[in-house]
């Protein structure tokens, strides 16, 4: 499977070169970022702000009609806070492990670095306005954490 993906991918990067319907583009942005979904008593979900960027390329079969494929870094985030009884499982330098109880805040601010891959149909109903659809493969590269214990 990973093959015919990869055989896919080249040739879909590869024959439209030549093409003179081809369009190459560069993506850069901001993203505001909240990951939604049921709370815990006492916890609450901020906004956060995170990047992308990256390069597309885009085949046109005709002026109105086309397909696009893009590799592209995002970085998404968010942060949390629950207070009211809590713990901590701590990982000790010397092995092993300890855990901390007690009542406080937890605050915990997390980073997801992703590179995206989607394909999408492109269309152009009229010159100035560009609506696309289709599919996208997210690979999480740099997870990454950090929080206080109050």
């Amino acid at each position: 499977m990973k093959k015919y993906l990869f055989l896919l991918c080249l040739l879909g990067f590869s024959l439209p070169l030549v093409a003179q319907s081809y369009k190459i583009g560069v993506r850069a942005g901001l993203n505001y970022f909240k990951l939604d979904g049921e709370l815990e008593a006492n916890e609450t979900s901020s906004l956060t702000s995170g990047f992308h960027f990256g390069i597309n390329g885009t085949y046109y079969f005709n002026d109105n009609f086309g397909v696009r494929a893009e590799l592209l870094y995002i970085q998404k985030g968010g942060l949390e806070e629950h207070t009211g009884d809590n713990y901590a499982i701590l990982n000790l330098l010397s092995g092993g492990q300890r855990i901390e109880e007690g009542t406080g805040t937890i605050t915990l601010g997390y980073t997801l670095s992703t590179f995206s891959l989607p394909l999408v149909v492109v269309v152009n109903p009229i010159k100035k306005i560009e609506l696309f659809a289709g599919a996208n493969i997210d690979f999480v590269v740099g997870p990454v954490a950090q929080g206080n214990f109050d």
